[in-house]
């Protein structure tokens, strides 16, 4: 096929086919990297060292749309998204008004193309030799390309994320979506998903039901006042509509800046003397609020069972990930 499109775009068009069957969506969001260093860049050239930064990459699935005009779309759309390629992620996740306990993207692409030719391998008299180590990033799903004579393709999965099982679904389905563009250029976007497996079909989307009816299983609501002011500061923070008495900080996707605003926010509404530890130490709605209210005693069991709780979910939980990937 001859669509005066870059082998990036190929591979990130083939990689929003396999997530928007997977999470049967026809808008998806994945991560790619990009060189971080344009050229428009003030003082970009005295820079030393790499400048990658991954950014996200929203693509419509249309469906009606033809195999070409969705292909000259996304050239497009890559031309204006490098011209930002420097811009930080948590500076993209404010513009977009993402909630911090959130990821952008939960799988991310690496088009590898840089030419290392022998004269960057020498520094004067020095010679660099070129190490093979391990390579891992903090994404469930990585998509590693690299382009000499032919393209190679490694996809790296997180185990506590994803089983090596629907790693290897993503994988087939992902050299399946390369080969339906080049074979069937003149098709549209929805004949193209079509032509993937039905094993993968509507996956993710399935997967991210189950957790949400998991959750709303478990749901406790507050009853004392403490616990309706800690679950009304937590519920600001996530940018949720509730949070359950046994819900825990961290699982929910705090870290250390929310961990910040969500002391000052309860200095400021319960005890200016409040110290940051506590929150650490109380992790959970009810025994953080038992703490404030005083009950000591009866925080510390709290805490000591919601920390045993989180262990045992945990345990259960890579257990089932290890079953999941061994069928």
């Amino acid at each position: 096929m001859c669509e005066q499109v870059t082998p990036s775009v190929l591979v990130n068009a083939a990689w929003a086919l396999v997530l928007s069957h997977a999470s049967a969506s026809d808008d998806v969001v994945f991560g790619a990297s990009f060189s971080g260093r344009p050229p428009e860049l003030a003082g970009i050239e005295s820079m030393v060292g790499p400048c990658v930064n991954n950014l996200p990459v929203r693509v419509a699935v249309a469906s009606d749309a033809t195999l070409a005009s969705w292909l000259a779309s996304l050239q497009n759309a890559q031309f204006d998204l490098a011209q930002h390629q420097y811009s930080p992620l948590d500076r993209v996740q404010e513009w977009a008004n993402v909630p911090p306990r959130y990821r952008l993207f939960e799988s991310l692409v690496v088009f590898q193309n840089y030419v290392v030719d022998d004269d960057a391998r020498r520094l004067g008299d020095a010679e660099l030799t070129l190490l093979v180590g391990p390579e891992a990033t903090n994404y469930p799903l990585t998509v590693a390309v690299s382009m000499r004579d032919t393209l190679r393709i490694r996809l790296m999965n997180q185990r506590a994320s994803l089983g090596a099982e629907d790693a290897r679904r993503y994988a087939a389905d992902f050299a399946a979506a390369l080969v339906a563009i080049a074979q069937h250029s003149g098709t549209t976007v929805g004949a193209l998903r079509e032509r993937l497996s039905p094993e993968l079909r509507g996956r993710a989307a399935a997967v991210a039901v189950r957790a949400s009816e998991r959750a709303s299983a478990s749901y406790v609501a507050p009853a004392s006042e403490m616990e309706r002011v800690v679950s009304g500061v937590w519920q600001t923070l996530f940018g949720v509509e509730r949070i359950s008495l046994d819900d825990n900080f961290f699982e929910l996707g705090g870290h250390s800046l929310l961990l910040v605003r969500a002391h000052a926010a309860l200095r400021e509404k319960v005890r200016a003397d409040l110290p940051i530890v506590a929150l650490l130490q109380f992790p959970t709605v009810r025994s953080l609020a038992r703490h404030l209210a005083g009950d000591r005693d009866a925080a510390s069991a709290s805490a000591e069972s919601a920390i045993e709780r989180a262990r045992k979910q945990r345990e259960a939980l890579a257990r089932q990930r290890n079953l999941t990937g061994k069928r």
